[in-house]
C-alpha cells in the first residue's frame, strides 16, 4: 500500500482516539477515496457515523469494511451492534448466522448474543426507535419463526410503550403456543382493555377463556368479537357453540340462521366439528366444512404427487391418531389392529400425541407390527417417514378433531387416504379418497354431499372386547330414586343438547310422569339454564338430574 495512506491512517487514528471526530472523520474520507478498498477506513469512520446518529451510512460503512475483509471479528461486531441498535433485528440474526459460517469464533459470538439480547431487554433503547419499525421487526420475527427473539422483542416493547396493542396480542399468542394460558389469558385482557374495539383481540381472548374453563366469559368475548366482525374466521360458530355448551339459547335460532347465510355465501364461519351438533342439514354441513377445509388445510404440493407402490407381498395398512392412549378410539379399535389377517396385512400405528404409556397404549403397541412415535416431527417429514415405509393405505381416526394433523394428509402420506371412526362427517377435500361409516350415519340422499367414496358397513362402530366396569353399582337407590320411575339418559356432551332436542325430551317427561332424565353436564351455568328451561316448559326441574 502506498506509505501515504499508511500515514494519513495513522494520523486519523490519533485523532479519533483523541476524539477530535470531526479531524478523524475528514482523514478516513481522504483515505477512502484514493483508496476505496481500505477497510480500516470503511470500519473507522463507521464508527464515527454511528457517533453522529447516522446509522444508515454507517451500516452501508461495515458492509464494505465486511466485503473487502470477511474475517475481521470487529467488523462483524460493529456491524450487528448497530443493526440491533437501530432496531433491524432480524437483519442482525441473519448478520449474526453469517458471522458464525465465516469463522468468528464462539467466545466472542456467545458474548454478542448476550449483548443483543440485553439491548433488546432494555425499554430505554428501544424507546429512541420508531415504533412501526419495531413492530415491523416483531412480525417479521414471527413470519420466520423467532419466538424466542419474538417474545424478548415483545416485551422490550410494552416496556417502552405499554399502550400499543399489538405487542400485548403478540405475546398472548406466544404464551398460548407455549402452553402457558394464564399468562396468555393476561396478555389478551390487557390487549383488550387497551382497545375493546379490536374484533382478532377479543376473538384471542374467547378461545383462551374457552381453553381455561371460563364459558359465559368466553361466551360474552365471543359475541363481541362477532358484532365487531362478522366475517371474522369461526367466530359465528363458536357463538352459537358455547350457546349449546351453557344452554343458553337466546336468539340461537337467528345466529343459525345468520350461520346458513354465510355459508351459502362462502363465508367460514365455523370449525366443522361442531357443525353436526348445530345445524341438522348435511348440505349446509359439507359446504361449510369444504370452506373450512380450502382455508385451513388446501391440498399440499410440498411434496410431489404419490403413486401406488409395487407389490411387497402384504398390503400395508397405517393407522394415524393423536389417541393411541385411554381414550375411546383406542378402545374401540384396538382390537380391529389385532384382528386384521397377518397373512394380507401388515400394519402400522402412527402415534401424534404426546408420549403416554397407559394399558391402552400398551395394548394397541401389542396389537399392531409396528409403532411409530411421531410427535415431535414436521407434517412433512411425518408424509416422508410414511412414503419411506411404503403405506399403501393411511386411515386417518382423527379428522378434524383436538390434535389431528390433517396436514399430513393434505401432503399425502399413503396413495390411498380414508378417514374412519374419530371424525364421523365429511372431510370436505379430495385428498381423502374415502370414508368408512354406516347407513344410519349416512343416509342414501345424503351421499352426494360427501367429497369422498362411502364404504358403508352394518355398523361403523367398532368395540374392544375387553370391558372395564366400575367398581360402584349405579342403581336408583344410589340416586336417590324410586324404584316405580323410570330414569331416561342422554349422556352426551352438553353442546349436543340444542333447543329442539330438549323440547323432545321435555314432551317425553310430560307424557311418562313418573320418570326423570339423567344428563351429563359439566359446568353450573348449564345447569343452571337447562333447569330454567324446563319450568319455562312446566315440568319440575327436580326431574332433572345431572352427573
Amino acid at each position: 500500500m502506498d506509505p501515504k495512506i499508511d500515514q494519513m491512517h495513522r494520523r486519523a487514528i490519533f485523532a479519533h482516539q483523541n476524539r477530535r471526530y470531526a479531524d478523524a472523520e475528514d482523514i478516513y474520507r481522504q483515505i477512502l477515496t484514493a483508496y476505496p478498498k481500505h477497510a480500516d477506513a470503511s470500519h473507522n469512520l463507521g464508527l464515527i457515523t454511528v457517533h453522529n446518529g447516522k446509522h444508515l451510512e454507517a451500516l452501508g460503512l461495515f458492509e464494505s469494511a465486511i466485503q473487502i475483509n470477511p474475517d475481521c471479528e470487529q467488523f462483524w461486531l460493529s456491524y450487528i451492534t448497530t443493526l440491533n441498535s437501530a432496531g433491524n433485528f432480524q437483519k442482525a440474526d441473519r448478520a449474526f448466522k453469517k458471522a458464525k459460517k465465516v469463522g468468528i469464533s464462539n467466545k466472542t459470538l456467545k458474548n454478542l448474543k448476550s449483548k443483543l439480547l440485553s439491548e433488546r431487554r432494555n425499554p430505554n433503547s428501544i424507546s429512541k426507535l420508531p415504533i412501526d419499525k419495531l413492530e415491523e421487526d416483531l412480525l417479521n420475527l414471527l413470519r420466520t419463526n423467532n419466538f424466542k427473539d419474538a417474545e424478548i422483542l415483545a416485551n422490550s416493547i410494552i416496556q417502552a410503550f405499554p399502550e400499543r396493542i399489538f405487542p400485548w396480542k403478540v405475546l398472548g399468542g406466544l404464551f398460548n403456543s407455549f402452553g402457558k394460558k394464564t399468562e396468555s389469558l393476561d396478555a389478551f385482557k390487557r390487549a383488550v382493555e387497551i382497545d375493546p374495539d379490536d374484533a382478532e383481540a377479543q376473538r384471542n381472548l374467547a378461545a383462551l377463556f374457552w381453553d381455561t374453563k371460563k364459558l359465559p366469559e368466553a361466551l360474552q368475548a365471543y359475541e363481541c368479537a362477532f358484532s365487531l366482525d362478522a366475517f371474522q374466521k369461526d367466530v359465528l360458530g363458536w357463538v352459537i357453540y358455547c350457546k349449546q355448551e351453557l344452554g343458553y339459547w337466546k336468539d340461537i335460532f337467528e345466529n343459525i340462521e345468520d350461520f346458513k347465510i354465510a355459508v351459502h355465501q362462502g363465508r367460514r364461519v365455523a370449525h366443522p366439528f361442531v357443525l353436526n351438533a348445530m345445524i341438522d342439514s348435511t348440505e349446509i354441513v359439507s359446504k361449510a366444512t369444504q370452506l373450512f377445509m380450502q382455508k385451513k388445510y388446501p391440498q399440499s404440493e410440498t411434496l410431489p404427487p404419490i403413486d401406488r407402490f409395487e407389490t411387497h407381498g402384504k398390503i400395508r395398512i397405517g393407522y394415524y391418531s393423536p389417541d393411541f392412549r385411554e381414550h375411546p378410539v383406542a378402545k374401540g379399535i384396538v382390537d380391529l389392529f389385532k384382528n386384521h389377517d397377518r397373512e394380507k396385512f401388515e400394519i402400522h400405528a402412527f402415534s401424534l400425541g404426546d408420549i403416554v404409556k397407559d394399558k391402552w397404549n400398551l395394548r394397541v403397541r401389542e396389537s399392531v407390527d409396528f409403532f411409530h412415535e411421531l410427535q415431535k416431527m414436521t407434517d412433512k417429514d411425518i408424509a416422508l417417514r410414511s412414503r419411506d415405509l411404503k403405506i399403501d393405505i393411511a386411515v386417518d381416526l382423527a379428522g378434524l378433531t383436538t390434535k389431528a394433523r390433517t396436514n399430513i394428509f393434505a401432503m399425502s402420506v399413503a396413495p390411498i387416504q380414508l378417514s374412519y371412526l374419530g371424525f364421523l362427517g365429511t372431510m370436505g377435500a379430495n385428498y381423502y379418497d374415502y370414508v368408512i361409516s354406516d347407513p344410519i350415519l349416512i343416509k342414501d340422499e345424503c351421499k352426494r354431499f360427501y367429497n369422498e367414496k362411502i364404504i358403508c358397513l352394518p355398523s361403523y362402530q367398532v368395540n374392544s372386547s375387553v370391558m372395564e366396569w366400575p367398581n360402584t353399582m349405579f342403581d336408583k337407590k344410589y340416586f336417590n330414586i324410586p324404584q316405580d320411575v323410570i330414569v331416561f339418559g342422554s349422556i352426551n356432551m352438553n353442546y349436543k343438547l340444542t333447543s329442539d332436542l330438549f323440547d323432545s325430551w321435555a314432551r317425553i317427561l310430560f307424557n311418562v310422569k313418573d320418570s326423570v332424565l339423567v344428563l351429563y353436564i359439566h359446568n353450573k351455568t348449564a345447569v343452571d339454564n337447562l333447569e330454567k328451561q324446563m319450568r319455562i316448559r312446566n315440568i319440575d326441574p327436580n326431574r332433572l338430574l345431572f352427573t
